[in-house]
């Protein structure tokens, strides 16, 4: 697939079908797993707005289940069509929004120097399980030390709530005790000069992901001097 379609679905964890009911985010999970989605993964975020617009963070003195959540899901445009139908009644019952990012390159695909716009920056997303491993060390750590050495500035390592990939298995972080299988995503910040020498020394690291590895192409508003 040299291009995809990433669609990301914003909600509050707190976000329930009915007043008891099942979290909203666990909820679309689990349909897409159950439609054979090609994967998702769910970031929550540190500090964020509630539904009511009050700011709420995980060090609040009282425990708030309303911590804004992202979904990333990466296909196909057919397979996000598809996905977004089946979302809407789910977002009806929310707040939440959804939002695509459309023509994203898929740098696993060997010919994804033709898809790229050559003038554009990027940030290079890199999808993989915590267990993920290249030459003996955790993927995520051996991305990070490479771009650092090939000279790259800004990388983030986040690791997520849950989220299942191209096994089909729903892996999920666990409060208060280690899980391997959590998803973790890899950002880094890459200017249009440096693109193709990143991706090509990465190439073994990305291949050795679970996950996809993308190109969200843009234009960087400032520059490291």
């Amino acid at each position: 697939m040299g291009k995809g379609t990433l669609l990301q679905i914003h909600l509050h964890e707190g976000d329930r079908k009915g007043l008891l009911g099942r979290l909203v985010y666990e909820d679309i999970v689990h349909d897409l797993w159950k439609s054979g989605a090609p994967g998702i993964t769910v970031f929550r975020g540190e500090e964020g707005l509630d539904a009511h617009r009050h700011i709420q963070n995980i060090h609040s003195e009282y425990m708030s289940d309303n911590l804004p959540v992202d979904l990333d899901v990466y296909g196909t445009q057919r397979e996000i069509e598809d996905i977004i139908v089946h979302l809407d009644k789910q977002l009806q019952t929310t707040n939440g929004e959804a939002f695509c990012f459309a023509e994203v390159v898929d740098v696993k695909d060997g010919d994804w120097r033709d898809e790229a716009v050559r003038e554009d920056d990027a940030a290079l997303r890199i999808y993989m399980k915590e267990n993920d491993e290249y030459n003996g060390q955790p993927l995520y750590h051996a991305l990070v030390v490479s771009l650092r050495d090939i000279g790259i500035s800004w990388v983030t390592v986040t690791r997520a709530l849950e989220g299942f990939g191209a096994e089909h298995v729903v892996h999920k972080a666990k409060l208060f005790r280690l899980s391997e299988h959590a998803p973790v995503s890899v950002e880094a910040v890459l200017s249009s000069s440096k693109i193709q020498e990143v991706i090509d020394k990465l190439q073994p690291l990305i291949q050795s992901a679970s996950g996809p590895a993308i190109l969200l192409q843009g234009r960087m508003v400032s520059r490291d001097k």
